[in-house]
């Protein structure tokens, strides 16, 4: 054999055993190492456990568009979902996805032990069970399936009461250009231009976005009324500084344009007209004033719901009885819900044919008593009690008892 032969294959040799001794040892260390997915949960504050699961889970939809983007522009071959990737890119894509899976159901297992969630969220688990619940709450909108945090202008939801940044704090870095338009924004655009996807960034989004929340809260009152007195006067309470906010606002944006057209900056077609219509706004400015609406806050001081009229009770049919049945058990919010929905689908009814408001009178005395009671759960006898009997005060508890009592032995003889 040459000698240069033979050098080669000492070589070879000694390299195969440093190797092999590498390997050797590199098992060792994993063998010797916990596994990631018998690793305990760690004791952390509730929201910082949510927080750490849900950057674990932004990171892990970050992949999925990497992963995406990769196969787009023809990165890494196309590969069937179990096989196993050949290239660079897909072996270490698929090592990451690996890791992440196995990091968040460690920050799973976290949030669950802090009490964030009231069961370990569990990717796959079957709708409706207790793992899918937590994990909808743990990752909110659809579960992060879309929409959330990877997706252009998303945001992270941040935990507790997930509010959103206070923009006001923020420079403005886009203007509307160009000299003000024939055509005014309106709200959906059907008279104009429509403002949502113009004004958003601009100095004038606050207004329509306060336009926008002023909305819903009458929408929310048409479709779920029901709010408790408490709700009622903090929303006066509310308006009340948003009045005296919208006249400061208008008496702002008045004296901007005042100083702009007087400095020559603004140049108007019509200044008689703009005169007077920039008056006749100042006096409407001046009515958007907190005090009327504050006083009403101050005469609601110690008000408190009431069971109004007189036990209905006795009359009421076998059908919507067995309403009052199905809500025992259910808490305020879903009644008050069922109350919206009830008020909207009677709304559509009334438009082609006469409606029956029966349920709908039901739910409203519900919703009523459970004020009156100063409760958050429906309970059907002790209702029923007040209704029919109107025990004093001081009876209550004892006739209440005694009608448990009666309805139990009823279940148990039947």
């Amino acid at each position: 054999m040459p000698k240069d032969r033979a050098r080669k294959q000492a070589a070879r040799a000694a390299k195969d055993h440093t190797s092999r001794a590498y390997m050797d040892a590199q098992r060792q260390l994993e063998a010797q190492a916990p596994k990631l997915r018998e690793t305990p949960a760690a004791e952390v504050p509730a929201p910082v456990a949510v927080e750490m699961a849900r950057q674990l889970h932004a990171a892990w939809l970050h992949l999925g568009a990497f992963k995406r983007l990769t196969e787009d522009y023809r990165i890494t071959p196309p590969r069937k979902a179990m096989e196993e990737p050949t290239d660079p890119v897909g072996r270490a894509e698929r090592q990451v996805s690996n890791l992440l899976f196995d990091l968040q159901e460690w920050a799973g297992r976290t949030a669950h032990a802090s009490g964030a969630v009231s069961a370990e969220p569990k990717f796959m688990a079957h709708s409706g069970t207790p793992e899918a619940k937590a994990f909808g709450q743990l990752y909110p909108q659809g579960q992060g399936s879309g929409g959330w945090c990877r997706e252009p202008g998303g945001t992270m939801p941040q935990p507790g009461a997930e509010q959103q940044d206070d923009e006001r704090q923020r420079p403005v870095t886009t203007n509307l250009v160009g000299p003000v338009p024939e055509a005014a924004f309106s709200v959906y655009g059907y008279q104009g231009n429509p403002a949502g996807p113009a004004v958003r960034g601009t100095p004038a989004a606050p207004a329509w976005d306060a336009r926008d929340r002023l909305n819903a809260l009458m929408c929310q009152h048409w479709e779920a009324s029901g709010d408790t007195p408490a709700d009622l006067a903090a929303t006066v309470e509310g308006l009340s500084h948003a009045a005296a906010e919208l006249g400061n606002a208008c008496s702002a944006t008045l004296d901007e344009l005042d100083r702009r057209v007087g400095d020559g900056r603004l140049l108007v077609e019509d200044t008689e007209a703009f005169t007077d219509a920039t008056e006749q706004a100042r006096e409407q400015a001046e009515h958007f004033e907190a005090r009327p609406l504050a006083r009403v806050r101050t005469a609601l001081a110690g008000a408190q719901a009431a069971l109004p009229g007189q036990p209905w009770r006795r009359g009421l049919p076998p059908a919507v009885r067995s309403v009052l049945k199905r809500l025992d058990g259910k808490d305020l919010a879903q009644i008050r819900y069922q109350l919206g929905d009830e008020r909207h689908l009677n709304k559509q009814i009334s438009k082609t044919r006469p409606t029956d408001y029966s349920r709908e009178d039901v739910l409203r005395r519900v919703v009523a008593w459970m004020h009156a009671q100063n409760t958050v759960v429906y309970d059907e006898t002790a209702h029923s009690l007040d209704e029919i009997y109107r025990p004093r005060p001081e009876d209550r508890d004892r006739e209440l008892a005694a009608a448990r009592r009666a309805i139990a032995l009823d279940d148990k003889q039947q």
